[in-house]
Formats: C-alpha cells, sequence, structure tokens
C-alpha cells in the first residue's frame, strides 16, 4: 500500500492511497483531504471526521490491494 501526501494549503494535506497498482483504481474514495489544524487541535466531532477520511482512504487501498 502507497500513500502520497501533498500539500494542498497551509495545514492541509492531500492523501492519494493506492495498493497494488501504479495509480488509484477509484480516485474519489482513495483520496482525502486532511485538515491538521482540525486533526489535532478541533473539537472531538471534527478529530474524528477527519479521521474518518484517513481510514476510508487507507481502507480502500487496502481493499484494493487484497486485503
Amino acid at each position: 500500500m502507497i500513500i502520497v501526501v501533498q500539500e494542498a494549503g497551509v495545514g492541509i494535506q492531500k492523501w492519494t492511497c493506492f495498493g497494488s497498482g501504479g495509480t488509484p483504481v477509484d480516485a474519489a474514495k482513495q483520496t482525502a483531504t486532511i485538515n491538521l489544524q482540525v486533526a489535532f487541535f478541533g473539537e472531538r466531532q471534527a478529530k474524528f471526521q477527519q479521521s474518518l477520511f484517513a481510514t476510508a482512504c487507507i481502507m480502500s487501498a487496502a481493499a484494493e490491494s487484497g486485503w
């Protein structure tokens, strides 16, 4: 599994997660935008939402890899 992290603004990261191939099979499901300010310092529910974005990206890549 590969996770490519790109800066997408101040405190914002764009994650692209893919498994066995060289590119994502479904880019919409395998891409997440993570707001680091919210992820680390936000209210509980907002932090949880950011973790869900990251988890969905990672799990999509894992599924592509046959996990």
